[in-house]
């Protein structure tokens, strides 16, 4: 709590001034006006302290304090993602981490400039088991942010990032499979306010286990594992799940995560609030595996490019 001196009030009125502030209104009014490095040590204040400052509602009311103070300060800019890696022994590429860079926009400030914001990195160097596992460019980096939170992810790793306040957190390893891709997505469920990761792995599958021919006889299924932070932190298998093309751009928008099918017909979503999977269909004029899907002022979109005269091409944007 915030203690503040007993003054008397104003003559006629009585009362005092209580003696300390509601911890509410410090949340509110204080809390939520600081930068994220003092929220860091401000957290070692008390229990009540640390689970205000780290609970998502905070954290959304904090981001948007700070989106008002740049725009009433005139400021603005870009964040910029840039994968680190090191070549192994094979002359694969390993992911060992993500830096950030802050652009700011012409004319916010003369001359621009660009800043180096934060440096995550992938902690510890691999282990024995996980010397046999392939380290595709598909099987390795980072996830879109949910409320300033990302995964930073190899084919066996993950780990939870905190972009304001720069802090990292191993998750239990993912459960292993024979995979040939395999990608990390992260997931807000607004029923437990809890985060969840989803991991998807494209496993190669033969309709004649006897013949070791390709071609016609393979084809790929879509395993996904599901994790909850706060939880048991254990990995959860979902059964009877729908194939996606996950090499594909996908969406999150408002707990659910949009994806193409493999065949391109329709569009597949995943809902984290209660694990479940749907189907959405395109639109009626698009062509199959046509358009890139994105969001747009909180809907879900399909952005569509197409020929027109001269060479030229133009885009259209569908909004469901």
């Amino acid at each position: 709590m915030v203690k503040e001196r007993i003054r008397p009030c104003g003559r006629g009125r009585g009362g005092v001034v209580p003696r300390e502030l509601p911890h509410d209104l410090v949340a509110a009014e204080v809390l939520t006006r600081l930068p994220a490095k003092s929220l860091m040590r401000f957290k070692g204040v008390s229990k009540l302290w640390r689970s205000t400052i780290s609970h998502p509602c905070f954290c959304k009311a904090h981001r948007a304090r700070s989106r008002l103070s740049r725009r009433a300060g005139g400021g603005g800019g870009l964040i910029m993602a840039f994968p680190e890696t090191i070549i192994d022994d094979d002359d694969n590429d390993l992911l060992v981490g993500v830096s950030f860079f802050y652009a700011t926009l012409p004319g916010t400030r003369d001359p621009p400039v660009i800043d180096l914001l934060y440096q995550f990195r992938i902690g510890s160097p691999r282990t024995e088991e996980e010397e046999g596992v392939s380290y595709m460019k598909d099987n390795q980096g980072y996830t879109h942010f949910i409320n300033g939170l990302f995964c930073l992810y190899t084919a066996d790793r993950v780990s939870i990032c905190n972009f304001s306040t720069r802090e990292i957190m191993d998750l239990p390893a993912p459960p292993t499979r024979p995979f040939q891709e395999c990608f990390h997505y992260l997931g807000f469920d607004s029923t437990t306010n809890k985060y969840k990761v989803l991991k998807v792995c494209s496993v190669k599958c033969r309709k004649d286990e006897d013949n070791e021919e390709e071609g016609e006889n393979l084809y790929f299924e879509s395993k996904f594992d599901v994790l909850t932070l706060g939880g048991d932190m254990s990995w959860r298998s979902l059964h009877d799940a729908p194939a996606i093309d996950a090499r594909k751009r996908s969406a999150c928008i408002d707990g659910r995560l949009y994806w193409w099918d493999p065949a391109g017909c329709e569009l597949v979503h995943f809902s984290f609030n209660n694990e479940l999977f749907g189907f959405t269909s395109r639109p009626r004029r698009t062509r199959r595996h046509v358009g890139e899907i994105h969001q747009y002022r909180g809907d879900l979109a399909l952005l569509v490019g197409f020929d027109v005269v001269d060479q030229a091409m133009a885009l259209r944007l569908w909004v469901f």
